[in-house]
């Protein structure tokens, strides 16, 4: 009897094991296929992006003096990302943003043009994958439609407020969480090319 007992023990301790063990690679491979499926996208956007740039640009007028106002919508057409963008307000006493799971906002008081946004799925997980010269677009209320390019990108703390208030000409900042627990920010740097003169839904993804 004494040896069956022993013997359900082991069973049981043998089955928790495995248990603990499919836990471990269910919740490995929740933080790491979406880093693997992100890194591909940039390998894609490497080889293709300069190219699909320059297509682009052909149908730009040139401009190096940036002035944009009440952006509404911006998308990334290879990385499949278009949001609509809403007024944001950041309240520096509680350190609180204007956030929900849908949307991209806009800060309207800092210096450099800037969208924040969570950095889930829905709104921008699939900044992951942005490669060099990755195109943004960014649609404004007045009409018009600019092209950016990704050129780089800073890691900063939460509390870095003053990270959002620098003068950068020409570019167009847009910012989101990082780290695996999200401790962190990350402000992506897009470089203004021109005004497109062709609507944005013209661009090719592939």
């Amino acid at each position: 009897m004494k040896k069956l007992r022993i013997n359900v023990w082991q069973n049981r301790a043998n089955t928790l094991t495995i248990f603990a063990l499919f836990l471990l690679v269910v919740g490995s491979a929740y933080f790491l296929v979406p880093d693997l499926a992100a890194a591909h996208k940039r390998s894609v956007g490497e080889s293709i992006n300069s190219q699909r740039l320059a297509e682009v640009e052909q149908d730009t007028k040139q401009n190096n003096d940036l002035r944009l106002e009440n952006p509404v919508r911006l998308s990334l057409p290879r990385l499949e990302l278009e949001k609509e963008i809403k007024q944001g307000f950041y309240d520096k006493n509680s350190g609180r943003w204007t956030l929900d799971k849908q949307n991209a906002f806009w800060m309207n008081s800092s210096k450099t043009p800037l969208v924040y946004g969570h950095n889930i799925e829905s709104v921008f997980k699939p900044l992951g994958g942005v490669a060099e010269d990755e195109i943004l677009i960014v649609e404004t209320g007045g009409g018009k439609t600019y092209l950016f390019k990704y050129v780089s990108d800073e890691t900063v703390e939460p509390s870095a407020y003053a990270a959002t208030q620098r003068f950068l000409p020409n570019t167009f900042l847009i910012m989101t969480c990082s780290g695996k627990r999200y401790e962190n920010r990350r402000i992506l740097h897009f470089l203004f090319v021109g005004e497109l003169e062709t609507p944005a839904n013209h661009v090719r993804t592939s």
